[in-house]
């Protein structure tokens, strides 16, 4: 049985009725302050991953397209690429992408398990990351230093250097105020039935036009793509 991180994903469901007119379309959300990120457009080859399944409303078969603003903001810094099998050092952690696995859903599909081992001052604690999707993050506080996972392939990721100390996470609430100005900002109506769930310091958000993702610590908003 692996130690470390175990994936849980927490489904809510949220109601508040949002009053007064929306603001006029803008520009793709900006970063909160004092986040150690830059906004970027994410490579052409990954995917944004797709939310936790969280209940929410669909929309009506005769409901108008909704524009959803593309690109993911990215951490500041090179990332480091590690391979399965292979070790990397970034901020005092070494990394071992220790193994990959999948597991086969009824019904059809996939859940991808990566393990990896976070070595720091002769402490060793291991992590066990899922996902269906590809391009999927994780924000993870790794002895006290935050790195943040993409998945790039089967057996590829990229990892950044978020902080050299982890900073203290947002919470349900501050992710979700969070989201909803970010989709005021964009021209998005923030609905009033909406659910959302976490998973690996990632808060997903889905109401029946749209769905967006928060990151916990490093404080990013993006939206995620009408397919997924």
């Amino acid at each position: 049985m692996h130690r470390g991180l175990v994936v849980m994903v927490s489904i809510v469901g949220l109601a508040a009725a949002c009053g007064g007119p929306q603001p006029a379309p803008g520009p793709a959300p900006a970063v909160l302050p004092d986040a150690a990120v830059a906004v970027a457009t994410r490579d052409a080859a990954v995917t944004d991953a797709s939310p936790p399944e969280i209940d929410a409303p669909q929309p009506p078969p005769d409901a108008p397209p909704v524009a959803i603003p593309s690109g993911r903001p990215v951490v500041k810094g090179t990332p480091v690429t590690v391979l399965v099998n292979e070790a990397k050092t970034i901020g005092g952690v070494t990394v071992r992408f220790a193994g990959n696995n999948h597991k086969h859903r009824v019904g059809g599909g996939a859940v991808g398990m990566f393990t990896f081992e976070l070595t720091r001052g002769g402490k060793t604690q291991e992590i066990e990351l899922r996902s269906e999707a590809e391009g999927f993050e994780a924000e993870l506080d790794a002895h006290g230093v935050l790195l943040v996972f993409q998945h790039v392939g089967y057996g590829e990721f990229r990892i950044w250097l978020g902080a050299r100390r982890t900073p203290k996470p947002l919470d349900d609430d501050a992710c979700v105020a969070a989201i909803e100005q970010a989709a005021a900002a964009a021209g998005l109506t923030v609905e009033s039935s909406r659910g959302y769930g976490e998973a690996d310091g990632v808060l997903y958000f889905r109401t029946a036009g749209w769905s967006a993702a928060c990151g916990r610590y490093t404080r990013r908003i993006w939206f995620l793509p009408r397919s997924e």
